[in-house]
């Protein structure tokens, strides 16, 4: 049990250690879209991978890589749209953060209740789909409100030059 605990927390460490690089180098809309999918494809993995030691131990690793990689990014991207509210947004995906963890936590064990233990990857993964829908609707949704921000901000840069 020792060596999966192990696992586990160095994929976490690993992960967290370089997430800030990673949203460095490439910004934070696309570690999320790559993490999203990971952990989409490793979901439903881990159930077919216990089996053997080894396997457990790679999906482990993945799956508790790939998790945290999404915290800083999302940190990151919400600072990005609304720095001037940067307490009250982290405050707010920090509450988010664990409501979605109790939640999660909830449908296991109600899920439990009607499936197999084996077949919570595949309800996971059912969430992280949904959440991917979630997060590129959130993403063109943004895109908008800043273009269309750029654009107000714009016309009143021209007022004021033309004024002058």
């Amino acid at each position: 049990m020792s060596l999966f605990l192990l696992t586990y927390g160095l994929g976490q460490v690993l992960s967290n250690w370089i997430a800030g690089s990673i949203v460095d180098r490439v910004g934070s809309i696309r570690p999320i879209y790559v993490f999203l999918v990971a952990v989409l494809i490793v979901e439903p993995l881990l159930a077919l991978t216990t089996h053997t030691i080894p396997g457990a131990l790679i999906m482990l690793f993945l799956w508790s890589f790939c998790v945290p990689m999404l915290f800083t990014p999302q940190q990151h991207r919400l600072l990005q749209l609304t720095p001037e509210h940067a307490n009250v947004i982290l405050a707010l995906n920090n509450s988010t953060f664990y409501l979605g963890v109790g939640g999660g936590a909830a449908l296991g064990g109600l899920a439990l209740r009607v499936v197999a233990v084996t077949q919570l990857g595949l309800i996971g993964a059912a969430c992280l789909l949904l959440a991917l829908v979630l997060f590129a609707f959130s993403v063109r949704l943004s895109a908008r409100k800043v273009k269309r921000y750029e654009g107000e901000k714009g016309e009143k840069e021209e007022m004021l030059v033309a004024s002058e």
